[in-house]
């Protein structure tokens, strides 16, 4: 009864660590931008050109940022297209902190992006929001990109007595649309692992143990009198 005993859960732990193994090992070397992140960078690195081009001014449309670019923006960020997603903000608005500087382009309306964090079982990937991303200037004069939540966003531009940019009617990111359907996934995966292990250990306690016994019995005692 012993060598079974072991047997019957040393089994399902090692189906656990096997699992957590392979998991956390596509996790090593990992390093995770969304393509809504990516474009922001590159918004803020044209936006950093034309500064520097016309002694330190803003553009205040995507049409000012043309000789910059020198194809249509959409078509250098086809994944997001910004001239429909983002709009630039004239005069710059003074950020709030914990941020410093001044805003000079964002989301259009409030949006969600997905993410990737870190758990014992590997890398998990979820969506943070509802937030936008600024591009903006620090009080050095570079170049900025950071991911705010909808309440900053909101008190910024209240307490500036500055109308938000006119919304836009893009589709939800497809990136989002995975993480959302991957969180799902790995839930009922992980659901029916969970139920798959409580049921062998319910077997296991019931048949091997004491206690197990009489609980099995008493359970058995009670189905039959539901029935009867």
């Amino acid at each position: 009864m012993i060598l079974k005993a072991r047997y019957f859960l040393c089994f399902p732990s090692a189906v656990v660590a096997v699992t957590w193994a392979m998991l956390a090992t596509t996790l090593h070397g990992f390093t995770y931008s969304t393509p809504e992140q990516s474009s922001a960078r590159v918004i803020a690195s044209w936006v950093n050109s034309y500064s520097r081009s016309h002694g330190g001014g803003l553009p205040r449309s995507w049409q000012d940022l043309q000789n910059v670019v020198e194809v249509p923006v959409d078509d250098a960020l086809r994944h997001t297209v910004p001239s429909r997603r983002y709009a630039f903000i004239s005069p710059p608005l003074k950020l709030a902190a914990p941020l410093h500087g001044e805003l000079v382009a964002i989301n259009r309306r409030d949006i969600f992006d997905s993410t990737l964090s870190m758990s014992i079982i590997g890398f998990t990937r979820g969506v943070q929001g509802p937030g936008r991303y600024m591009i903006y200037r620090t009080k050095e004069g570079d170049f900025s990109v950071s991911w705010v939540a909808a309440d900053y966003v909101q008190d910024l531009f209240d307490q500036a007595k500055v109308a938000l940019p006119v919304p836009d009617g893009e589709p939800e990111r497809i990136w989002v649309k995975e993480a959302r359907r991957a969180h799902l996934i790995w839930n009922i995966v992980w659901g029916i692992v969970i139920a798959g292990l409580a049921w062998w250990l319910w077997r296991f306690f019931r048949r091997e143990t004491s206690w197990g016994m009489m609980l099995g019995f008493w359970y058995d005692e009670l189905r039959k009198r539901k029935r009867g």
